[in-house]
């Protein structure tokens, strides 16, 4: 590469890798988006959302904010923290970049069987 030369990722590829990577984790059953924050984000921001996701990129530092549905019955906890680590090592890997913070909100809790849960 020469001295000028200059490689630009896009954010809404950052949150594509971050999408697809907290999807994967055992026990996420999957993104929750379109909430009044995202519309907020999208339109008073540089920053990227899709579904669930929003990313802020500045100087060489991203910043992940990822909002999840977990499944009933999963430690949060754990399932947090392993979509934390899944993210991040996953946009590492794919963009060489090691600046991330990654930050997950668990927005929904997915129960398999609605009328057993509202026995209880």
């Amino acid at each position: 590469m020469k001295m000028n030369d200059n490689i630009k990722i896009s954010n809404d590829v950052i949150a594509k890798i971050a999408s697809i990577a907290a999807c994967e984790v055992k026990g996420i059953k999957g993104l929750h988006g379109g909430n009044i924050v995202d519309g907020i984000v999208k339109t008073f921001s540089k920053s990227a959302t899709t579904k669930g996701v929003a990313v802020d990129m500045t100087n060489d530092r991203i910043n992940v904010s990822v909002s999840v549905v977990v499944e009933y019955g999963c430690k949060i906890n754990p399932v947090a923290e392993k979509v934390q680590e899944r993210v991040r090592a996953d946009i590492e890997t794919m963009t060489g970049i090691s600046n991330i913070t990654v930050n997950v909100f668990v927005a929904g809790l997915f129960i398999e069987d609605m009328e057993a849960a509202a026995c209880e």
